[in-house]
């Protein structure tokens, strides 16, 4: 093997060596005359290693280039491939052009060597893979921010001149900043694995958008990784696509499994798996197979593999953590508009004239309607999206179905409720229909989950995919056909035609007659001012909802509909008073009166023995009856935006209820049995008119949730400290200046709001994570707690120039910060100190110039910035390679973007006046959205990749005038064109 000679490198001597360094237009030129070169450097290599020092090689690099080879990667070391009496010049940059991945080693000596500072800076023009790694430096010194590389550079200054150093300073500077490992042989060669098969594997054209999951399984695989793991991928039928494998019981088998490759390193794939006992049989236990072995499962049901809990109850010797789930989500929304071209037009993207029927039907089904209809005139295609959105195609209604039939009673039932009423809807307003049927809906839920049939989103809602619903739908609809009965009714118009024409009205079990008012409300010919008479006839109604119609008044004979469950009239505007014959539904778990004009509740309400949950918000009432205590079921109280003063003393006998909300009630008062509510969980009084809280409040043991914003109380009782379970306890707006030393009582106290006053010597509890402080002075700020991992600052008044928090460098732990209306604030620096900040929010700082440091901030996956009008410019953010998310908004000196990283996903522009025109996008190949509004300047938008999706709105040089209600600048310029009804809280 010869060693490459050269003045600086890494080994052999430097005898009749002359090296010519020059610069040309796009790169430098190395050229070398010598003895001991390489004649031909033969085939391309994948991996291109470069390191500087004896020792590096001997004790790193030899044993990294080992395992690499081992696993079959060709590497090329650069002391040891080029053959004697070759120049190494062209033949050296055509290995590092032509490598898949360069892995510059970063040692201590490493800058020293003008030669790897040269194959460096030749990486980055030609653009390589960089994966660097650092051996016993850290990126810092890579960035010269030590003195480490700094003083070696120095050392090169006379023989290579100032431009040559400048461009290696950059070069670092640059790959410093790309992720980076440390010393595990394993993991590197797992990842440039990972790396080459992305790269080298030429999927088939009918695989799309399977690159991202691949990745994504390769990284759970870890090959490098010793242990025995069992990767679970999970989803839906239709998305895995896979076919059931019958499994035969045989004892003798499980032992030859167990026993032949116990010292063997194995792959075994175990196709749409659905039962433990099936598991079992074939790979029950990791110490059946050897080290490194992995066993890759597809199901549509992860509920059958046991979590640690279950598996101490059956004494099975198998830990959840050996599981590595990944949830194969459907199709993004780019890629299934491709995989359907190619179906439809044999090509990638939709031919013009296409594009909006195309995405429609891709969004509904893909390859078996994208074959059908290839070749076929428009009309045929307009015809097969209205089938589409009657009727599900009968391939994949088959496919689904399979999901469908192994469900038990219970699970269907709530699964087709859900596919006809509930999807968008909040989880916990179905819930106390489904329990009242005994239908098990807290544990059925997430059977549900687990089969991929619905999902609940982070608010709380039930979501379930198109074909899924129209799966369900298509369900009942045979069944009502098969039967004559019908189970469900969710058209509005097929709905009332059943109501008024009496048919089959007494097998109308589960829901029945629920009118949906963004499809009805304003609708002559739909507005019932009169429930219809047969209505009140539906023995066995459990649920009627008639929302956002315009009737006065019902009829007293509801009080007979025996089996009632739910009974909604939120947005009857007209509805003044409800009948004393409501008292009789003792079978009513929830009662819907939002944004009605009733005035009072009849007596008779307090007869409700079951009701669990009562929504009064936005009403006319002024005052609840005493009778309300007799509601001995009662969840939650919604008394929101409500006339009511005071709560009747008899409030403290209902012994059950969790939730109570007040928002922008006139509530002056609590009454001292308010601490009879042993069991209230969460207590909103925002916005009321409260001036105190009783001492009573300290009885409250279960309470978790405490918000007292914008309330006239001006301190809290000593006993606050007495809420044990308080989660949080937000003040903000509050009159409250000065905390008690009892709020360091509250051990389970998570996240705080409030407006600081005097409380330097304060004691945080324990448990404090999430701090928001409004505070006009920052000296009045206590020493905040080390384990912060949220932390607001809001309405600084007093001038700084820099973070007001002096330990804000100690919070090693923070996530997020939140900067808000700092008036004077002037200049923000030292965030790079914040090594895990990965959420980084500023807003209405006026005053606001300069965010220093803002390159080096490598965690940092969001950024938002609005309504800083000082601010001219940004910088650099293209090395922020985690950088998901930027959202620029009401800037208006700032003049264009930064440079941004090629991680981005999420591009969010608003009201930016002084914009007009964007940079160059294209090359963010990840970028999925981009949202522009409210720009009046700007001319024109950037090319954009095919896979990101634009959305523009009132900008007027793009042709855009549109007016959103959800957008909040639209609806701060043209207030009078938009409803004032309140939000919906809780």
């Amino acid at each position: 093997m010869a060693n490459r000679k050269y003045p600086d490198g890494p080994t052999g001597s430097t005898d009749n060596v002359e090296v010519n360094l020059s610069l040309g237009a796009e790169h430098e030129v190395l050229s070398t005359n010598g003895d001991n070169f390489a004649s031909s450097l033969g085939a391309e290599y994948e991996v291109f290693l470069t390191f500087r020092g004896p020792n590096t090689r001997l004790n790193f690099v030899d044993c990294l280039y080992h395992a690499m080879d081992g696993a079959g990667i060709h590497v090329f070391k650069d002391d040891e491939e080029i053959r004697k009496g070759e120049a190494i010049g062209d033949e050296l940059e055509h290995t590092i052009r032509n490598s898949a991945i360069c892995i510059p080693i970063f040692s201590r000596n490493y800058a020293s060597s003008a030669w790897c500072l040269h194959e460096l800076a030749y990486m980055i023009d030609c653009k390589a893979m960089i994966l660097p790694i650092f051996f016993d430096v850290e990126p810092k010194d890579v960035k010269l921010k030590t003195e480490l590389y700094h003083d070696a550079l120095q050392k090169h200054k006379e023989k290579f001149g100032c431009e040559v150093i400048q461009r290696w300073k950059e070069t670092l500077e640059k790959v410093a900043c790309m992720e980076g490992w440390d010393l595990k042989y394993s993991g590197i060669v797992a990842e440039v694995s990972i790396k080459l098969n992305k790269r080298n594997n030429k999927l088939p054209d009918h695989l799309v958008g399977i690159q991202d999951h691949v990745e994504d399984v390769m990284h759970l695989m870890d090959e490098g990784s010793l242990d025995v793991r069992y990767i679970v991928i999970h989803g839906m039928g239709e998305i895995l696509n896979s076919n059931p494998q019958e499994l035969y019981d045989s004892d003798a088998g499980i032992y030859q499994l167990s026993m032949r490759f116990r010292r063997k390193k194995v792959l075994i794939i175990l196709d749409d798996l659905d039962e433990w006992d099936q598991l079992s049989k074939l790979a029950e236990k990791p110490d059946w197979f050897g080290l490194g072995s992995r066993i890759v499962i597809t199901t549509r049901d992860t509920s059958f593999l046991l979590i640690e809990e279950e598996t101490q109850e059956n004494n099975v010797q198998m830990h959840f953590e050996e599981f590595k789930i990944y949830h194969m989500g459907e199709l993004r929304q780019q890629h299934a508009l491709k995989l359907f071209s190619r179906h439809a037009f044999r090509m990638d993207s939709p031919p013009h004239g296409y594009d909006d029927i195309s995405r429609e039907i891709a969004l509904k089904a893909l390859e078996v309607i994208g074959s059908s209809l290839y070749r076929q005139s428009k009309r045929l295609w307009k015809d097969t999206l209205k089938k589409l959105d009657s009727l599900p195609n009968q391939k994949v209604h088959h496919q689904l179905k399979i999901s469908f039939d192994m469900l038990d009673n219970a699970q269907r039932e709530i699964f087709l409720d859900i596919a006809c009423y509930f999807i968008g809807e909040k989880k916990i307003y179905p819930h106390y229909m489904w329990k009242a049927l005994e239908l098990y809906p807290k544990s059925n839920i997430i059977v549900l989950t687990h089969k991929s049939l619905i999902k609940v989103d982070d608010d709380d809602r039930l979501m379930m995919h198109d074909l899924l619903r129209k799966l369900g739908r298509d369900i009942v609809q045979q069944e009502n056909k098969v039967s004559g009965k019908h189970s469900r009714l969710w058209c509005p118009k097929v709905a009332l035609e059943v109501v008024q024409t009496k048919r089959c009205l007494k097998h109308l079990g589960i829901i029945g007659a629920r009118v949906q008012p963004s499809k009805l409300f304003g609708s002559p010919h739909f507005d019932m001012c009169a429930v219809p008479s047969a209505i009140y006839g539906m023995k066995c109604l459990l649920s009627l909802k008639l929302e956002g119609q315009c009737m006065q008044e019902l009829h007293p004979s509801i009080g007979e509909m025996a089996s009632l469950t739910c009974l909604s009239l939120m947005d009857c505007y007209r509805l003044r008073k409800l009948p004393h014959s409501i008292g009789k539904l003792r079978s009513l778990l929830e009662l819907n009166l939002f944004n009605t004009r009733i005035r009072e509740l009849p007596k008779s309400i307090g007869d409700l023995k079951r009701l669990e949950k009562m929504n009064l918000g936005y009403t006319r009432i002024t005052e609840l009856p005493n009778s309300i205590g007799g509601l001995k079921s009662l969840l939650d109280l919604d008394l929101q935006w409500t006339d009511i003063t005071t709560l009747p003393a008899s409030i403290g006998y209902l012994k059950r209820l969790r939730r109570l909300f007040m928002v922008y009630s006139k509530i002056r008062e609590l009454h001292d049995s308010n601490g009879d509510l042993k069991t209230v969980e969460v207590m909103n009084l925002r916005f009321t008119q409260i001036r105190e809280l009783p001492n009573s409040i300290g009885r409250l043991e279960s309470l978790l949730y405490l918000n007292l914003q914008y309330t006239e109380i001006t301190e809290l009782p000593a006993s606050i400290g007495h809420l044990k379970r308080l989660k949080r306890l937000r003040m903000y707006g509050s009159k409250i200046r000065v905390l008690p030393k009892a709020i360091g009582m509250l051990d389970n106290l998570e996240g705080l709001t409030y407006h600081d006053g005097r409380n330097i010597d304060i004691t945080w509890p324990p448990l404090l994570w999430e701090l928001d402080i409004f505070c006009d002075d920052p000296r009045s700020l206590p020493k905040l707690p080390l384990g912060l991992h949220y932390l607001g600052l809001n309405s600084v008044k007093s001038p700084i120039e820099q973070p007001p928090l002096s330990e804000l460098r100690c919070l090693q732990n923070l996530h997020r910060l939140d900067v808000d209306s700092c008036k004077l604030l002037v200049r923000i620096s030292g965030l790079p100190s914040l090594e895990k900040l990965e959420r980084l929010s500023i807003f209405s700082c006026s005053q606001l110039m300069e965010i220093q440091d803002l390159e080096e901030m490598e965690s940092l996956e969001k950024l938002s910035i609005g309504e800083c009008n000082s601010i001219e410019r940004l910088l650099d953010l293209s090395k922020l390679h985690k950088l998901r998310s930027l959202s620029i908004m009401e800037c208006k000196a700032l003049q264009s973007l930064p440079n941004l990283p090629n991680s981005l996903e999420y591009l969010f522009i608003a009201n930016w006046s002084s914009i007009k025109r964007l940079s160059e996008l294209s090359k963010l190949h990840k970028l999925q959205s981009l949202y522009v509004c409210h720009c009046e300047s700007l001319q024109d938008l950037p090319d954009l990749s095919k896979a990101c999706h634009l959305d523009v709105h009132a900008c007027p040089n793009l042709g855009s005038l549109d007016v959103l209600e959800s957008c909040w600048w639209c609806r701060k310029s043209n207030p009078r064109l938009f409803s004032r009804r309140p939000p919906k809280y809780g």
